[in-house]
């Protein structure tokens, strides 16, 4: 039974700067199917991040039910979304879900239901006025087109990981169309987000499963969103920054 007053939380790490003699040490709380999958990645920054998210997502369901790092048998469906092992999913509850971006980590974990997250670095260069036109709601691009070219960026982002969260919660990914979804009567062109998760609203898929949104600007350069099913109250979140924490 997990022993926890708050259903769902979100946790906020910088990845480490590579440090061969941690290898071992992160390697050692992975199973061997994922030490295998890591091995294969031909990018050693992205087998450095893959260690780490693992190895911070197992440290993060430990704490839920007081379990040691490699007691958990998580695996991948279809879509490659980890999740837990049947028989352990059916006896913790547990659900979560990781974004990373850059250097930051942020893991999502709930005992009650199903959950996306996504974060995503502002600062990043993306052709994002293009992608706009051509991938999001009309209602949405032309909300950016009214904004002073200053903000438009961070509104492009605030949008994009609502969809994103969204689309990880629904297991989907991106291979629904990102116009499904318009979440421009969440933002209008006066919010103002705030470091706290802060619920902006709910949206109602294509299945007619309607689901909380939140989003965070957790700085000038980050930005972050988790989507959770509909409940009758709204659940309790914790964000944890965990980011000066070595």
């Amino acid at each position: 039974m997990v022993a926890n007053d708050l259903t769902y939380k979100v946790y906020l790490r910088k990845i480490a700067p590579f440090n061969e003699a941690n290898i071992s040490m992160l390697s050692a709380a992975l199973s061997d199917r994922e030490r295998k999958t890591i091995s294969g990645f031909s990018h050693e920054g992205r087998r450095w991040t893959a260690l780490q998210s693992r190895y911070w997502l197992r440290h993060y369901l430990s704490i839920w039910a007081q379990k040691p790092l490699s007691y958990w048998d998580i695996v991948t469906d279809s879509q490659g979304k980890p999740q837990l092992s049947v028989e352990q999913q059916a006896q913790y509850s547990l659900h979560f879900n990781l974004s990373h971006s850059g250097d930051y980590l942020a893991i999502a974990v709930s005992d009650h239901a199903w959950l996306g997250v996504d974060i995503e670095n502002t600062k990043v260069t993306r052709n994002w006025s293009e992608i706009a036109k051509h991938y999001f709601a009309e209602s949405e691009y032309q909300l950016l087109q009214r904004l002073p070219e200053t903000q438009q960026a961070v509104m492009f982002y605030r949008l994009w990981v609502l969809k994103e969260a969204l689309m990880k919660a629904r297991g989907t990914g991106l291979r629904e169309s990102l116009a499904h979804y318009d979440f421009s009567s969440m933002l209008p062109c006066s919010y103002h987000a705030e470091k706290a998760l802060t619920f902006v609203g709910n949206m109602v898929d294509v299945e007619l499963q309607a689901w909380h949104c939140y989003l965070a600007q957790v700085s000038s350069s980050l930005t972050l969103a988790v989507i959770c099913p509909e409940q009758d109250e709204l659940p309790k979140w914790q964000f944890i920054d965990e980011t000066q924490v070595n």
